[in-house]
């Protein structure tokens, strides 16, 4: 990722010296190429290929770490980027916890890309991935009711709205926005599974491929479009599909059609570290130097979400295994500094 991360801030500067794309271009392109093209397919392949059975073993851990933790990652992230503003230009209480919410939960691209390709112990590689998809949940949450006059009060107003008010409104923003994308997820699965039964595609590969793709797109808008979670909906639709997809596929489709999404996500993993490097370029001094308070921010945030999120999740397979009598894996301290470590990577 280092070597794509060089080639694209060697693009980035050949097109700013070539004046071929104004600066702002650049930037804006960005974000609409990442979560509209390339975003999708990464996380539906994820979902695709999962090992279904050890994300249902432990969804409920999963989201231990998906809410609570990165709610605390929040919180600690917002309350170190307000008491050192002095340090960084952002003193505005209101500003410092938006922007915490909007980059403390787990990039899901940069640990599947690694974790998949060093073939890591299955309990954390479900964990993190599990971590990384859902808290998308709870950081679009937060970020909209943060961004909510009525909720918080005027922009200007450097007053917290009522707590129990805001609380109150990120735990059902959260519920209905976790249950709202999953529900959309698994319906579109069912109902593509439906077509595929009616539609007998089994005599054309391609069809099957092609359908297999769009329907990644089609959930991912769908969802964005009613403010639901993309990234939650083609997950499930992604694991669903999974299972019941593939008995309505040929032999030959569903071999070409696992291969086929699986490299394209590849490709949409290298194309975003090539926009990573090219916006390196485009960067500011201003940009690096709050970059640089945050990334600590963020391994403090993570340590701190981390530790008592694998605290709690400890103490629920304690308890299970005592009530079941059965040995259960608990999260080692290896297991929590990786995980703590994914939230740096992504």
């Amino acid at each position: 990722s280092l070597i794509i991360i060089a080639i694209g801030a060697l693009l980035g500067a050949c097109l700013q010296a070539a004046s071929a794309f104004p600066t702002n271009v650049l930037q804006e392109l960005s974000a609409p190429v990442v979560n509209l093209i390339f975003l999708p397919m990464i996380i539906f392949e994820s979902g695709y290929s999962l090992r279904q059975k050890d994300f249902a073993s432990q969804f409920v851990h999963i989201l231990v770490f998906a809410c609570f933790g990165t709610f605390v990652a929040i919180m600690v992230c917002g309350i170190l980027i307000y008491v050192t503003g002095d340090l960084h230009g952002i003193t505005d209480r209101r500003t410092a916890f938006t922007f915490a919410s909007l980059i403390s939960a787990t990039d899901p691209v940069a640990t599947l890309a690694t974790y998949s390709s060093l073939k890591v112990d299955p309990l954390l590689n479900i964990m993190v991935f599990g971590e990384s998809t859902v808290n998308d949940a709870v950081a679009i949450v937060v970020f909209d009711i943060l961004n909510s006059d009525e909720i918080y009060g005027p922009p200007c107003d450097q007053n917290m709205g009522d707590e129990s008010t805001i609380l109150e409104a990120i735990a059902l923003g959260i519920i209905n926005k976790l249950v709202g994308s999953i529900a959309i997820g698994i319906a579109f699965a069912f109902a593509y599974t439906l077509i595929l039964r009616i539609a007998h595609m089994r005599h054309s590969t391609s069809m099957e491929i092609l359908f297999i793709v769009f329907s990644c797109y089609l959930t991912f808008s769908t969802a964005e479009q009613v403010h639901m979670s993309g990234i939650i909906a083609v997950l499930f639709c992604g694991i669903f599909m999974g299972i019941y997809t593939k008995p309505h596929l040929s032999k030959e489709g569903n071999v070409l059609a696992t291969f086929f999404v699986k490299e394209l996500a590849a490709w949409a993993d290298l194309g975003i570290f090539l926009l990573v490097g090219v916006d390196i370029v485009v960067t500011t001094g201003a940009t690096w130097h709050f970059s640089a308070w945050v990334m600590l921010f963020l391994l403090i945030g993570r340590a701190v979400a981390v530790g008592l999120s694998g605290l709690i999740v400890n103490g629920i397979k304690w308890s299970m295994s005592k009530k079941t009598d059965k040995d259960v894996l608990m999260l080692s301290c290896r297991h929590l500094f990786m995980m703590w470590h994914a939230g740096l990577r992504g």
